[in-house]
């Protein structure tokens, strides 16, 4: 054997020597126990199947616990439950109570606001202030007369019935001849028998809403007027009025007007109140063989309302 053959055998051998130590070591670290406490790779896959479903059920333990305590105390949670469900109940039924009666009160008020907006309202005089009017007719053989205005100031028409009760001069007091229609009062009568309706009303018929009504309220002696301008005689006349709306409304007025030549010569009102009470207007009780039915019915109400 040459050396060239000698030498490649040496290295030959030294390498397979030294994969050799390298193999033993290796094994010698495999077997050392880990110094940190921490095991082979042999450990740690023995290890690892144990501690991993330990991990999880910690969990689950967590998420179940609010559970657990529901389960546990549910019939305190049921009642509890209730109760706020009650109590809510409760103030939502007050509350909607509340919000109904709030609505009942508006709806209410505008109701009343209406019926005071558009009821009929008669009042004495024309829309320039005038209460009334002579009419002289300087004819001694032609009566004078005397005109009377009615204004209703509301939107809906009203039926309307009026009357003189007296007219006098003063100084001293001297009833005066007249032609004028008496007041008697409104009335609805319906024949126990028959059936049969009636009713009272003036001959005027009714006022419009927001209009005047001139009434030709006296037929005075001839040469009248002239007599209070050149006598300067106070002139006083007393009637009554009342009326009906569509709303089923009464109104009834008692009024005095007087007049005086000097200084002023126009008419004004000595008084308009309120009627006391219809039994002193006149004729205002049913025949024996007659019921006494409501003078004004409200609009869309049964003309012959049943007792």
């Amino acid at each position: 054997m040459n050396s060239k053959a000698r030498r490649k055998h040496a290295r030959e051998k030294r390498r397979r020597a030294r994969i050799h130590l390298e193999h033993q070591q290796a094994q010698t670290e495999m077997n050392k126990p880990k110094r940190n406490g921490q095991s082979n790779d042999a450990k740690q896959s023995e290890v690892a199947p144990t501690s991993t479903p330990k991990g999880n059920n910690s969990k689950r333990q967590k998420l179940l616990t609010p559970f657990r305590f529901f389960d546990n105390h549910h019939g305190a949670i049921t009642a509890f439950a209730t109760l706020v469900l009650g109590v809510l109940t409760f103030v939502y039924v007050r509350y909607s109570k509340r919000q109904w009666e709030r609505m009942t009160e508006a709806n209410q008020l505008a109701q009343k606001t209406f019926e005071v907006t558009q009821q009929a309202s008669v009042t004495l005089g024309n829309k320039d202030g005038i209460v009334a009017e002579f009419r002289n007719s300087h004819n001694p053989k032609v009566k004078d007369g005397l005109a009377i205005y009615f204004q209703n100031s509301g939107h809906m028409p009203a039926k309307f019935k009026w009357g003189i009760n007296q007219t006098f001069v003063e100084n001293p007091d001297t009833n005066v001849p007249v032609e004028a229609p008496r007041f008697e009062p409104m009335k609805r009568t319906r024949n126990k028998k028959t059936g049969a309706i009636t009713e009272t009303w003036s001959t005027d018929g009714s006022i419009g809403g927001e209009s005047v009504r001139e009434v030709a309220a006296e037929y005075l002696p001839p040469q009248f007027v002239d007599y209070l301008a050149t006598t300067n005689r106070g002139f006083r006349v007393n009637g009554t009025f009342e009326y009906c709306d569509e709303l089923g409304r009464y109104a009834c007025r008692d009024f005095s007007l007087e007049y005086q030549h000097l200084p002023f010569g126009t008419f004004r009102i000595k008084w308009d109140d309120v009627c006391v009470d219809r039994s002193y207007l006149g004729n205002t009780q049913p025949s024996p063989d007659e019921e006494l039915l409501p003078m004004c019915i409200p609009r869309n109400a049964p003309a012959f309302p049943n007792h």
